[in-house]
């Protein structure tokens, strides 16, 4: 395989009613063309797009296997939970376009339904340790990578995007960080 294999973890689209913004539903188009930025810059960089591993939680995960898939990268969904529970934690507070998104990328993909361990928290743990050690074991003579939409704070739930960055670290994969926080506070992300 040409290109990194690229394991993708960022924020969902804030839920109805969350105390302090991090990924309001109207900055999707801004984040939308941060991450197409990055892509491109990576396949640049490669030559190619190599894999794209992430689940399909609303926000960040939908919208990187979209572009990866816009690029002519193939990708492979991750659920940590069946594909009914996983939609009613983290894609249906967004709204139901998401679910709809979110049903269409899982038809058109290869998926890996991970077994449930456990409590959901332990289950998107357990699924974070999976994807990065299949991200290793997949990955050709362009190695495999981490990128994260990210606000820069740690995790308020586990198996969150921090966690993914600490294993990331431990395995001294490159990590490329999409400042969400810079594009909500950014006035064009408006």
């Amino acid at each position: 395989m040409k290109g990194p294999v690229v394991v993708f973890s960022g924020h969902r689209i804030d839920d109805p009613g969350r105390a302090e913004e991090r990924f309001p539903a109207r900055i999707e188009a801004a984040v939308r063309t941060e991450l197409e930025e990055v892509i491109g810059g990576l396949s640049n960089a490669y030559g190619d797009l190599g894999l794209g591993i992430a689940a399909i939680a609303s926000g960040g995960d939908i919208l990187f296997h979209e572009i990866m898939r816009a690029a002519g990268a193939e990708t492979i969904v991750y659920l940590p939970l069946p594909f009914e529970d996983f939609v009613d934690v983290s894609v249906a507070p967004a709204g139901p376009d998401w679910v709809g998104r979110a049903s269409a990328l899982v038809d058109g993909a290869d998926t890996v339904a991970l077994p449930r361990a456990g409590t959901t928290d332990l289950a998107f743990e357990a699924a974070n340790i999976q994807m990065i050690d299949d991200a290793r074991s997949l990955a050709g003579p362009d190695g495999a990578l981490l990128m994260v939409l990210w606000d820069g704070q740690p995790s308020d739930q586990p198996g969150g995007t921090a966690q993914m960055i600490d294993l990331a670290e431990q395995h001294d994969l490159p990590i490329v960080i999409v400042d969400l926080a810079r594009i909500l506070h950014f006035p064009g992300g408006e």
